[in-house]
């Protein structure tokens, strides 16, 4: 008599989670609709696993491995604090009616601390919110078909008003004239922002604007000038304080009234790391390690694989409490132990003090001892020993110049 072996679940070989470009208008709704589409695998257990068939075994590892590539982000009490702040500020700026600039606001926090993930999902629930709220409301969908309340751009090198205009309206799908100049370009880019009903726009890697140079300076006086089109303006990017764009760049040190303008304009949300040892802040390192542990589907691993002894101190530190760089470890030392056979308690796919000391890291997480470099080097710092050609030197001075 033949045995029929039954289906495997439809799960193990659901398509993985697509690869999400949130830089054009299509991408971006598709990412606001699907981006909680994917769901991981049920956990089986060892014995469950070894009774399955082996091309069962290897479909249900392919999707495992799929899982351990896409773990589920968690909040941390300093993205969700920070997410309800800038909740505030949105909802306070979108039932304003009253004609002039909204407040806008910027997220500053080191690489690896998630603040592009966290604006991702504040903005989608924001898309979300106005949608719903349009139904009952159906003049704040805007005079087009197709109403856009969230966009998003990411600021390239080599910054200019007119490649900001250009990326901006290829976000909407807009191709302009290759001729099209800088006042034709910008007032098309207010026009669609208004007839489109934008009410959100994210610039992700604001900090890219290099406020020494004159053309980042001309950039960043055009966004500032989109807030007048009554959408917020949300900004990502490393060290704001640092970076110069709430100064006005070098405009600011000729006259201080023009230092304040942004700084009353825009507020600087801050997004912190995992950094203490005691107390409560050690408590709830020890909640999101708990959760991240729930995520991992790893065959072996034990309650408290990650939470009991030192292993939390042991990851606060080699982690820098940077919420990327733990997913990074996790992720890596989940894959490497994928399919190894268990010996005994804490073996096979478990993650032990070996497995997790023999990854890999960034240099930041590597190299904790070393200073961080405040310079450039000599040799890169050096003067000029010729003189700079200056017989193409314009002579329009800055607004503050002197």
């Amino acid at each position: 008599m033949t045995r029929t072996v039954p289906a495997p679940p439809d799960e193990w070989s659901a398509d993985p989670p697509p690869r999400q470009e949130i830089t054009t208008l299509d991408g971006w709704q598709h990412y606001v609709e699907h981006r909680e589409d994917y769901r991981a695998p049920a956990l089986l257990t060892r014995a469950d696993y070894d009774r399955l068939p082996e091309g069962h075994r290897g479909l249900y590892d392919m999707a495992r491995e799929t899982a351990i590539g896409n773990l589920p982000r968690h909040e941390t009490p300093m993205g969700q604090a920070l997410m309800n702040k800038i909740a505030l500020t949105l909802r306070a700026n979108t039932v304003n009616t009253a004609p002039g600039v909204r407040p806008g606001m910027f997220v500053s926090a080191d690489a690896g601390l998630g603040k592009s993930t966290l604006v991702c999902e504040i903005a989608a629930r924001f898309d979300e919110a106005q949608r719903q709220r349009a139904q009952f409301f159906p003049s704040i969908a805007g005079n087009r078909d197709r109403w856009v309340p969230v966009a998003w751009l990411s600021i390239g090198s080599e910054v200019t008003i007119n490649g900001l205009c250009r990326d901006l309206l290829g976000f909407y799908g807009e191709v302009p004239p290759k001729r099209a100049y800088g006042p034709e370009l910008t007032a098309r880019v207010r026009k669609v922002m208004v007839d489109c009903g934008t009410l959100l726009l994210v610039l992700d890697d604001i900090t890219r604007l290099k406020m020494h140079r004159e053309a980042d300076q001309n950039a960043a006086d055009f966004i500032r000038s989109l807030m007048e089109t009554g959408a917020t303006i949300l900004g990502i990017g490393v060290d704001i304080p640092g970076s110069g764009l709430l100064n006005e760049g070098q405009a600011s040190t000729r006259r201080r009234r023009l230092l304040t303008q942004t700084r009353a304009r825009f507020t600087v949300h801050s997004l912190g790391s995992f950094t203490d040892e005691t107390g409560d802040a050690y408590t709830r390192w020890l909640s999101h390690l708990k959760a991240v542990e729930e995520d991992l589907p790893l065959l072996d691993k034990a309650p408290g694989m990650l939470t009991d002894g030192d292993t939390p101190a042991y990851l606060l530190r080699r982690t820098r409490g940077v919420v990327g760089t733990l997913t990074r470890l996790m992720t890596e030392a989940s894959l490497a132990v994928l399919g190894q056979r268990p010996t005994g308690p804490g073996t096979g796919e478990y993650l032990t003090r070996e497995i997790l000391d023999y990854i890999t890291l960034d240099d930041a997480a590597e190299n904790q001892g070393l200073a961080e470099p405040t310079e450039l080097s000599p040799r890169a710092s050096a003067r000029r020993t010729r003189p700079r050609n200056g017989a193409f030197n314009g002579r329009r001075a800055r607004d503050g110049a002197a």
